[in-house]
């Protein structure tokens, strides 16, 4: 019996330290705020198209696709030949989240994504950042949203902040190399019904 408490308590000590390890923000000095931005456990998975990915009223622009999702609430149009992958960021943070992509070729990590993550993690990420790293507040689908430079992997990116309500914000953000997708994502990006 002193086993199997033991060997139970050894569990949930080594979960506990995991999941601290992985959902928390290191002080400034550790990081200078470049690996601070999401730290994310990816999944292998298939891409997915959402059961939110109807047809859908809008019509695209030349040469795009439209991502809808009715369950979040937000569409926006993508650069055709680039796909979809959703909920691959599983972190205690993140509600939910979309990746896109190009289908063919190499292409970095986490090109554009957006994230729904709660509001406490919004809060406390733009309240960490410093004043050189915010640009400034621009509209988002109707909503300000705060606009900052970060870093992903190392690897700069633009992110835009939507503190939607109480309950969750929207994270936007595109590494610099695809500035020309987040900027179609971020201007085509609306809220809907």
């Amino acid at each position: 019996m002193k086993w199997v408490l033991i060997a139970g308590s050894g569990i949930v000590a080594l979960i506990a330290v995991i999941l601290v390890r992985t959902h928390t923000i290191p002080p400034e000095s550790e990081t200078g705020f470049e690996e601070e931005t999401f730290v994310v456990q990816e999944r292998e998975a298939e891409p997915t198209v959402s059961s939110g990915m109807s047809e859908v009223t809008i019509e695209p622009s030349p040469g795009t696709q439209i991502y809808h999702n009715k369950e979040w609430g937000f569409a926006f149009e993508y650069p055709e030949g680039w796909k979809i992958r959703e909920n691959v960021i599983m972190a205690v943070t993140s509600l939910f989240s979309v990746y896109v992509e190009p289908e063919q070729g190499k292409h970095l990590p986490r090109p554009v994504f957006i994230n729904v993550v709660t509001s406490d993690w919004g809060k406390l990420v733009i309240s960490r950042r410093s004043e050189e790293r915010i640009k400034d507040q621009v509209k988002v689908g109707g909503m300000l949203a705060h606009r900052h430079e970060s870093s992903d992997m190392s690897i700069p990116m633009e992110s835009y902040f939507l503190p939607v309500n109480d309950t969750y914000w929207i994270n936007i953000a595109g590494k610099h190399e695809y500035e020309d997708v987040l900027e179609q994502v971020v201007s085509s990006f609306r809220f809907i019904e």
